[in-house]
């Protein structure tokens, strides 16, 4: 809103604000269509283990049954729960439009969201031992894959891996179905630029590839991204971030039908065309 008497630079700030605003209403709404319900699921752990090259290689180690659920409370406000057999991979918070704030880590993006959990405010932060921990998830029809991945302080001041669940999710309230038959996800359909040393590559069953780095200084910019294939489609979801921190840097969401992503690469570069998006 422009009062009377506002100076120009009063107007700018006002006028971004109301962006900011509009925009964050935006991402609770889509964040509505796209995650309510209640879903029941799987979740998968993995753990890094030193090879005797010093190279660190995720382990499995256990499965373990899920709950969670997103309803919408009252207006403007949705409750996000879980119940998990680690209390340390918990997101549960409460949700409005000042909660999509990339400085509070939080972000939705089309089908595709990411959360930043911790000790802070409404479950979003960095925990008071330093460790940090953030979620990305998307949804293709009546099913759901949501990855956390948890960093603990390692030496000199870096963040290192410390564990990363995987959690397969259906709607509870329709009929359980056999799981779709694909196999190990096969890398990144658009991989992002940088450089990729200290980082880890995870092929999961299911068309799900999970990239990510296993020792991060704080100051160090990167990525981290899932790939999954689903139904008829292909997504890939980039967390980027200027240095590693409780904010989200960017949140990008990649989305194309299965058979084209076999066909056509995420780039024209000899040809001059557009990427695909």
């Amino acid at each position: 809103m422009v009062l009377e008497g506002m100076d120009d630079a009063s107007i700018l700030d006002a006028y971004r604000q109301q962006k900011w605003d509009n925009n964050a209403r935006w991402q609770l709404s889509t964040f509505a269509q796209t995650q309510l319900g209640k879903w029941e699921g799987t979740l998968v752990c993995y753990e890094p283990s030193r090879t005797a090259d010093g190279s660190v290689r995720m382990v499995e180690t256990g499965a373990h049954a899920t709950k969670a659920s997103a309803v919408v409370v009252k207006d403007g406000e949705i409750e996000w729960h879980e119940t998990l057999h680690d209390e340390r991979l918990v997101t549960t918070r409460t949700l409005r439009a000042a909660s999509f704030d990339r400085e509070r880590g939080t972000n939705c993006v089309g089908n595709g969201y990411s959360f930043t959990a911790g000790t802070g405010a409404e479950g979003e932060g960095v925990g008071s031992d330093g460790s940090l921990m953030f979620e990305l998830g998307l949804r293709d029809a009546h099913q759901r894959v949501r990855v956390k991945f948890a960093f603990s302080q390692g030496t000199e001041g870096n963040m290192e891996i410390e564990r990363v669940a995987v959690v397969r999710e259906v709607e509870s309230t329709l009929p359980m179905e056999p799981p779709q038959k694909l196999p190990p996800g096969g890398g990144l359909y658009d991989p992002p630029p940088g450089d990729r040393a200290n980082y880890c590559s995870l092929y999961c069953d299911g068309g799900l590839t999970l990239v990510f780095p296993v020792k991060v200084a704080p100051e160090m910019q990167g990525f981290v991204s899932v790939d999954w294939t689903a139904g008829n489609m292909r997504y890939q979801l980039d967390r980027k971030f200027e240095k590693f921190e409780q904010r989200v840097g960017t949140l990008e969401l990649t989305e194309i039908s299965r058979e084209n992503s076999e066909i056509y690469p995420p780039r024209f570069k000899d040809s001059g065309q557009a990427g695909q998006d």
